[in-house]
């Protein structure tokens, strides 16, 4: 589709209209002083015109549409929090409704039982608990926590999926190399906000190569902290060993070359980069959170788990993995088949039993 846009004189979008390819008028929408769309309008739909809202409005729509095309039986699976599950319950038909939770359930990261609902998830399934068939989350124990959070007895039904699935490799055939990892070399991937707490690994990288002066740690991920991470950088005169890489859309040369990956996020529910990086045989360091960190890394044996916020522990747990070169590579080897379990097929089948 083409679209065409415009402004007030003070630069704010107030309107645009979307064309299909015969050039007609399909789609107009209106703007708020704040860039909100405030209504839209599809025209000749099914030879009708329909007025909305906003573009919520909009989208259950079309989700209604994709139901009643299958003969309201269709799923639909909500796994952003708010937008996606606001999207489902505002439809005017009900098909098999799953959301599924990619953050603890909760306002206190280290609380799942007693702490207040978080608001990323109140409406959806406190206040309209009927709206769902199922909830999925990443572990046993937030369905266990999440249980005890409603009283002992959910009124939605609880299913555990990991959000991890194994990368393909060739690692099979490349499990006992010595030379694919670059020496001492740690990446970072993810998102480069304040609860990653990117800020915290590089002043521990600091320490890390007082000890290790060939040590280099390359960050993948963009995000808010991005200038406060670079300050950083160039307060510690670290610009030769730390560098920031922005995003990068196949890491695959990243996973190959690392020798260790360190996360240091609290927030997400098994972050999806440490069976990825386990994927290449690259054990993981990471801050420990309420859910999932611990069900894939197993002490000493694919990587460490390091308490949150803990600076000297996290940097002398990265300088202790990278020493020892033997334990390094026993560690890779474990990595790269606890990878293995997370194998796309074994997924697959736990999806299956979930939507069937």
């Amino acid at each position: 589709m083409a679209r065409d846009q415009f402004f007030a004189a003070d630069g704010l979008l107030i309107y645009e209209r979307h064309y299909d390819k015969n050039g007609d008028v399909k789609i107009e929408n209106y703007f708020d002083d704040q860039a909100i769309v405030i209504r839209t309008i599809l025209y000749d739909y099914k030879d009708e015109t329909y007025y909305f809202e906003n573009e919520m409005e909009l989208a259950s729509f079309f989700l209604d549409e994709l139901n009643r095309q299958n003969d309201l039986k269709a799923t639909f699976i909500g796994d952003r929090p708010t937008i996606s599950y606001d999207m489902i319950m505002g439809m005017q038909t009900r098909g098999k409704n799953i959301l599924y939770m990619p953050n603890p359930h909760t306002i206190d990261d280290n609380d799942g039982v007693y702490a207040d609902m978080s608001g990323l998830y109140a409406n959806a399934i406190y206040q309209h608990p009927n709206q769902w068939n199922s909830i999925i989350v990443a572990t046993a124990k937030q369905k266990n926590d999440l249980t005890k959070w409603y009283g002992g007895k959910s009124p939605i039904p609880i299913e555990v999926i990991s959000p991890s699935v194994q990368v393909e490799s060739e690692q099979d055939t490349i499990l006992d190399k010595n030379t694919a990892h670059q020496e001492n070399k740690v990446i970072y991937t993810g998102k480069l906000d304040a609860k990653n707490n990117v800020v915290e690994l590089v002043e521990a990288f600091d320490k890390v190569v007082t000890i290790l002066p060939n040590a280099t740690l390359d960050i993948y991920g963009y995000g808010t902290e991005y200038d406060a991470i670079k300050t950083k950088i160039d307060e510690l005169k670290l610009s030769n060993s730390v560098r920031l890489l922005g995003y990068h859309s196949d890491l695959t040369s990243a996973y190959q070359s690392a020798e260790l990956l360190v996360y240091t996020g609290n927030v997400d529910v098994e972050p999806l980069c440490l069976i990825e990086a386990m994927s290449y045989s690259v054990p993981c360091v990471a801050y420990n959170s309420l859910y999932g960190i611990q069900d894939i890394i197993k002490d000493g044996e694919n990587g460490f788990v390091v308490d949150k916020h803990r600076i000297d522990e996290l940097a002398s747990t990265i300088i202790k993995t990278l020493e020892n070169k033997k334990r390094l590579h026993k560690m890779s080897q474990n990595a790269y088949h606890t990878a293995k379990t997370y194998a796309p097929e074994n997924m697959i089948q736990k999806w299956q039993q979930v939507l069937n």
